[in-house]
């Protein structure tokens, strides 16, 4: 016997082949044991029937030149149906060794009859056994020979007419000519390439050239203003020492002039002091005063008055000289002004001439800075990455392999043709289920950088691929934008976008933009579809100015606000059961976005909703009968993403006197005998479906549970109203959403559990019966005392 576990070795490639090439030929009979025969038909013999050869399933048809390649069956598929076999043939070798039955009576015989519960058709088994070899391993194993079913039957023959089989020049023509065009397309893209490479070095050459000429220029101009400014420099040094020299003059004149103006009348004006003082009195000037002193006083007075005259005489030739000198001083210091005026405005010149400079040379310096970084952001440039929407299909086009959009668009590019097979099943009319609002909704990727072919077709949308398929009864909501004020005290630019949230359908809605305007007015409609999922419905008014751009280039935020989904359920439950549900309201900014950093946000937008729901909304308060099996899917989003809280669903049983039976949760994933099952535990809340579900079969429930609440714990003790934006619960009845309740932002109770629904068993059946109560608790058996407090007093227990 072999012990190898490869496929290589001689009994695992009769296995293989056994295995394997099994499902390539099929039989409608059972298998029987073959008869004798001859080994050579007799050429005598009659045909057994007549039929056309290339409707015989011997016959391979297709491509003759591709070899007939066996599959390669799972390894552990193959260990799966060994062990099976191995299992059967334990259990058919197996006898029940039990005590013999007497010998019947005379005239009697005995008979074998079933006596097991269920009754089974006896049948004889056919002897199998399997032989095994062994290769000796020091040889090269020989390789595999193709397995060919043994010929039976009876040939036939047919005509084949000229041109029936396969022609290889016909045939591989035009994949020859696919491939050579293919090759000379890629080899005039890689020449283009090339080009364009030696033309963008050739443009970088040139640049090089260019900044180098203009940096010379630059220092040649500053090796010129060097010089101009030591010029300058030197000159008022000149100018500096000249003047100082000539104030050094005019002071040396009026010096001498007043010291001569002094010193003439000093001589009188000495004897006067002396004579004051007594100095020459004696008898002989008494004598002299009063008798020679008259005399001579008035021969002196007649010299003194000559003198007078004289001394008039020389002060007016003096205040003459002094009148002429300081003319010509005054012309001097004139000239003098007239000079350092011509230098101030030479100087004033040469300073704008330097600014001038300087405002070319930054100019120039700006231009060269903002060319390096087109250069560089050309060279780093990264292409936008494809975002991911959902829309509504309408239906596939044969014709054109393609997903028809609500909006006539064609999408042809899919991400594998399971997807494609997947659409054409969920658009089948017979499974669409039109009358209670179920669509087909498709996840596309759509790449704004898609390259757009020369003359598209209008009706394609390119750069656009479904990813996946989904089937959702889709509630339509129309939404009315009408005006907005307080939004800036200065006329703006608004336009309004209705952003792309998880649950709404299609990409995001915009306005038209108006032009300067406080008090703006669109009274535009736009209709949305939006699944179960939808939590809020988010509107952001912008400013199309240019001159009021983000750093970043986007246009400048005026108003973000949002409207919770739960104010359109609230109205909905006061409305009779199917009526459509309208609300009219203003928006302003949120106190969650209030608080953020740099919030620009402000003023109010005046919207209306109009919804119409296709799907059973769980008002709270209203019974909601169950089948007998159905599951609860639960989700939530949490307000930073990047901080997820682990948040378990769990589901306890009570009976009639409010004790508990038993509780399925994330350490015990099924309960109940087998009634309530838990799909696990997910921490992180990821994913586009339900994070937790909790599957229910009634029938199977014991007699002695009366009641089920279905719970959601913080296990952290976390605040859900700070880290969770959004929760709902739906009820799937045969894989369709058969009803749903949901929470948001606002509507959260402030606590660390909540108290999510009942599960209630009256006289008439199994009723659900939904709530949002505040349950504090890491689990539902600390949240138990809230829960029954709440269930006493608002839902009858």
């Amino acid at each position: 016997p072999c012990h190898c576990s490869t496929a290589g070795c001689l009994p695992a490639r009769v296995r293989v082949l056994r295995y394997g090439l099994g499902a390539m030929q099929a039989f409608a009979s059972a298998p029987r044991a073959v008869g004798s025969r001859k080994k050579y038909r007799d050429g005598n013999d009659d045909m057994i029937s007549s039929a056309n050869l290339m409707h015989d399933p011997r016959v391979i048809r297709g491509n003759t030149y591709a070899s007939l390649v066996a599959p390669q069956p799972d390894p552990a598929e193959l260990q799966r149906q060994r062990e099976a076999q191995r299992r059967r043939l334990m259990r058919a070798n197996q006898t029940n060794k039990r005590i013999g039955t007497p010998e019947p009576e005379p005239g009697r015989k005995h008979m074998d009859i079933q006596t097991d519960t269920y009754l089974e058709e006896l049948t004889e088994r056919t002897v199998e056994f399997e032989a095994e070899t062994q290769t000796d391993f020091l040889l090269d194993r020989p390789p595999s020979p193709l397995f060919m079913p043994a010929k039976i039957g009876v040939d036939i023959e047919t005509q084949i007419e000229d041109g029936e089989l396969f022609d290889f020049d016909v045939e591989c023509e035009p994949v020859l000519e696919v491939l050579v065009g293919k090759t000379l397309e890629q080899s005039m893209m890689e020449v283009l390439e090339e080009e364009e490479l030696a033309s963008l070095r050739r443009h970088q050459e040139d640049f090089e050239k260019r900044r180098n000429a203009e940096l010379l220029e630059v220092q040649r101009i500053e090796a010129a203003e060097k010089r101009r400014h030591d010029e300058m420099e030197r000159r008022l040094q000149q100018q500096k020492a000249q003047r100082e020299t000539d104030l050094s003059t005019m002071r040396k004149v009026a010096s001498r002039t007043a010291s001569i103006a002094h010193l003439s009348s000093l001589k009188d004006r000495a004897l006067a002091h002396l004579l004051d003082a007594g100095v020459f009195s004696d008898p002989v000037q008494h004598a002299v005063e009063h008798k020679f002193m008259p005399d001579l006083m008035k021969l002196v007075s007649k010299e003194m008055s000559k003198t007078m005259i004289d001394r008039q005489v020389l002060g007016e030739i003096q205040e003459s000289v002094v009148k002429n000198s300081l003319s010509a001083h005054n012309k001097v210091l004139e000239r003098e002004r007239r000079r350092l005026k011509m230098l101030d405005q030479v100087e004033r010149e040469a300073r704008k001439e330097k600014e001038e400079e300087r405002r070319v040379k930054a100019k120039d310096e700006e231009r060269v800075q903002r060319e390096q970084t087109k250069l560089k952001k050309w060279d780093a440039t990264v292409p936008p990455k494809p975002k991911v929407v959902d829309y509504l299909v309408r239906t596939f086009d044969d014709e054109a392999q393609a997903a028809v959009l609500e909006d006539g668009k064609k999408v042809i590019e899919f991400a594998d043709d399971a997807v494609k097979t997947e659409l054409q099943a969920l658009l089948d009319p017979q499974d669409l289920k039109v009358d209670i609002g179920e669509k087909v909704v498709c996840n596309l990727e759509v790449d704004p950088a898609a390259v757009v072919p020369e003359e598209p077709d209008p009706s394609i949308l390119y750069g656009a691929k479904v990813l996946s398929v989904r089937k959702f009864r889709v509630n339509d909501f129309a939404v009315e934008i009408l005006e907005a004020k307080d939004l800036r005290d200065y006329p703006v630019d608004p336009y309004v976008v209705i952003e792309d949230v998880d649950g709404s359908v299609g990409d995001r809605r915009k306005t038209e933009t108006l032009q300067q305007t406080n008090e703006p007015e669109w009274n535009q409609k736009f209709n949305m579809p939006c699944t179960f999922k939808l939590a809020s419905l988010q509107f952001k008014v912008y400013d199309a100015n240019p001159e009021r751009k983000r750093p970043d280039g986007g246009d400048d935020l005026l108003l973000a606000c949002k409207l919770p989904v739960d104010a359109i359920y609230e109205a909905y439950a006061k409305t009779q059961d199917g009526a459509d549900t309208a609300i009219d309201i203003w928006l302003e900014t949120s106190k969650r976005q209030a608080a953020l950093q740099g919030n620009t946000s402000q003023g109010q937008l005046h919207v209306k909703c109009r919804a119409s729901l296709k799907m059973n909304f769980m008002t709270p308060g209203k019974n909601f009968p169950l089948p007998d099996q159905f599951q609860i899917g639960l989700a939530w989003e949490f307000l930073h993403q990047d901080k997820p809280v682990d948040l378990d669903a769990s589901i306890v049983a009570l009976d009639s006197s409010e004790k508990i039976v038993d509780q399925v949760w994330y350490q015990k994933l099924e309960g109940l005998n087998g009634a309530v099952v838990h799909s696990g535990d997910c921490q992180t809340g990821e994913g586009d479906g339900d994070d937790e579900t909790i599957t229910i079969d009634l029938k199977k429930m014991p007699d002695s549970v009366e009641k089920l609440a279905v719970c959601i714990n913080s296990y952290n003790e976390e605040k859900l109203d700070e880290c969770v934006e959004f929760v709902y619960l739906r009820l799937i009845v045969n894989g369709t959403t058969d009803g749903f309740y949901s929470a948001g932002e606002g509507w959260i109770p402030s606590c660390t559990g909540i108290f999510f629904g009942s599960i209630r068993k009256l006289p008439t059946g199994w009723i659900f019966r939904s709530c949002a109560a505040p349950a504090d608790g890491a689990t539902v058996e600390q949240s138990l005392p809230a829960i029954m407090a709440h269930g006493k007093k608002h839902l009858g227990w």
